[in-house]
């Protein structure tokens, strides 16, 4: 898991620590954001694996950081966190991108720990499905030559 980057967003400075402090003893390497403009530009500076995002922030909204998230890395894991979780947003999110979760605030750290533990098993087997296709088709084009 020491590979594992994660990018913190929230505005709330307890929430952010608290992500902080529940994931770090999972091994996982963080960074924090205490807005959606400074995470915008740690995610066009940094890789990150998972970002962990308020949907509720200043100017520059958790969704704006999923998008630009997923701009970036199409890979990249997100979980919206949001205390105004509905069913008509979270159908939006979900059909629109693809590996998203939603966590509902106030926040239970058993709960993030399996989304986030969810999130990242979920993103490596992407990875190697992608990667396993690219081998079958050199080996395809190869045959095919």
């Amino acid at each position: 898991m020491k590979n594992v980057k994660i990018l913190i967003v929230d505005d709330n400075d307890d929430i952010r620590t608290a992500c902080n402090a529940a994931l770090k003893t999972e091994g996982y390497s963080i960074s924090q954001a205490s807005s959606g403009e400074i995470a915008v530009k740690l995610i066009e500076q940094f890789k990150y694996d998972l970002v962990l995002t308020d949907y509720s922030m200043g100017e520059v909204s958790g969704l704006y950081v999923l998008k630009k998230a997923k701009m970036v890395d199409k890979e990249c894991e997100v979980i919206m966190m949001t205390a105004f979780a509905s069913q008509d947003l979270a159908r939006q999110v979900l059909k629109e991108y693809t590996g998203t979760s939603f966590i509902c605030k106030p926040i239970k750290i058993d709960e993030l720990r399996k989304a986030v533990k969810y999130c990242i098993e979920r993103r490596s087997t992407k990875i190697q499905i992608e990667h396993t296709r690219g081998i079958v088709k050199g080996m395809q084009d190869k045959k095919d030559q």
